[in-house]
């Protein structure tokens, strides 16, 4: 009991007691320990209802600590850590709490059971990263870069923690390090003939290039991994990487060629189905638009991809799709209408954790005021936005800033 990590319930307390003892000890055992008060009483809100949570006394949990020796009290936490692990391991299977799962997953991990810890604790890892809380994605999958936990997990799941965890570091910008994590990825990878995931981070190696402006080595490391996915049939990974050279070729102002590749990377993502892909490469079309000059075309796929944010629940691309719609409006002079939409995208980019995003929009709102005449104000979005380029290592919003600032005086 003294080696749970948070309060527990009732049908928990049967696997705490003595190793072979059955549940009817255990629970007798339990109740007297709750009637001393040795056990206290918590209650947690659960889906809108109280649930009864247990937990040691911190006094009795210190008394008993040191009761064992060394070895007997680390054989004890062992036992203790698989059994637990192993009863929330099969809770996990429906319940739709994620911190069971989550919970699961570290027992598992103290006691060595890497691989099946892994299994929990990987998906919880993407939830975390897709929901904008990259930091605690890294937390959760540091302890997994330990040389005794790579050895004994192998090959193909060591390069699948460190694609994660490459994703998760570029997701705060931090470039460099995202791709010295996908290129420990590639190598091993490529090691093992493991195609599909090499084409995956050859991707992700290609999205890192190009947020930080190499763009033409962006390319390189996209057509490789379209390669790739062409010749495993990998149609998920084929619309993700047309999306991705289309926005590469739209940075280096080709943008009919850029339209090209977005509307296969579009009949792709609407063949299989997937609904978010195609938002998503809506969104890009309407940019593209954008900077062709048709600009009520560009609304309209912008208003396509934000209906469609609405029904998959896309937090990122309803941000950024937003954002887009107040330039849009901006470039319409309707500068008032461009301060709505950009203060909409940011408050959601604020919430899912888009550094990247926020900065941009950040430095949109200190351009529409300073056209309202509100000088104070632009001066401090961009200056916001100028701490969050320098923050993040990104010289492209760190120069349009600066020239901004300079304006201003």
């Amino acid at each position: 009991m003294t080696l749970l990590i948070r309060p527990w319930d009732w049908d928990l307390m049967m696997q705490l007691g003595e190793l072979g003892e059955s549940e009817t000890v255990t629970e007798k055992t339990a109740e007297d320990l709750r009637k001393t008060s040795l056990i206290g009483q918590v209650q947690e809100r659960r889906e809108e209802r109280r649930t009864r949570l247990f937990q040691i006394h911190p006094m009795t949990a210190r008394f008993i600590a040191g009761q064992f020796d060394e070895d007997e009290a680390e054989k004890m936490r062992m036992e203790t850590y698989r059994r637990v692990g192993t009863y929330l391991e099969e809770l996990a299977k429906t319940s739709p709490d994620i911190r069971v799962a989550l919970d699961a997953g570290l027992y598992l991990f103290q006691c060595g059971e890497f691989d099946r810890a892994f299994e929990l604790l990987g998906p919880v890892s993407e939830n975390f990263k897709s929901g904008g809380m990259s930091r605690y994605c890294i937390a959760l999958l540091k302890p997994f870069e330990g040389a005794e936990v790579m050895e004994r997990t192998g090959p193909k799941r060591v390069g699948k923690v460190l694609g994660i965890l490459g994703t998760a570091y570029s997701n705060l910008g931090q470039f460099k390090k995202a791709i010295g994590y996908f290129q420990r990825a590639l190598k091993i990878l490529k090691e093992i003939d493991d195609r599909r995931s090499e084409g995956s981070a050859l991707a992700n190696l290609g999205l890192v290039y190009n947020d930080l402006g190499q763009i033409e080595k962006a390319i390189e490391y996209y057509q490789q991994a379209l390669d790739i996915a062409k010749e495993t049939k990998n149609l998920s990974n084929e619309t993700n990487i047309l999306g991705s050279l289309g926005t590469a070729y739209s940075n280096l102002g080709q943008f009919k060629k850029a339209i090209g590749y977005y509307h296969q990377a579009l009949d792709i993502a609407k063949e299989i189905g997937d609904r978010m892909d195609e938002g998503r490469h809506l969104g890009n079309l309407g940019s593209a638009y954008v900077d062709l000059g048709q600009v009520e075309k560009a609304i309209e796929y912008y208003q396509q991809a934000l209906n469609i944010t609405e029904e998959t629940g896309d937090r990122s691309v309803e941000g950024i799709t937003l954002g887009n719609l107040g330039s849009v409006y901006y470039l319409l002079g309707r500068v008032e209408r461009a301060i709505k939409y950009y203060q909409q995208a940011l408050d959601i980019l604020r919430k899912i954790g888009d550094r990247m995003n926020e900065g941009r929009h950040l430095g949109n709102l200190g351009l529409a005021y300073a056209d309202l005449g509100q000088v104070e104000r632009a001066r401090e979005y961009l200056e916001a936005a100028l701490a969050i380029a320098r923050e993040i290592k990104d010289p492209r919003l760190e120069t349009f800033v600066l020239e901004n600032l300079e304006r201003l005086k």
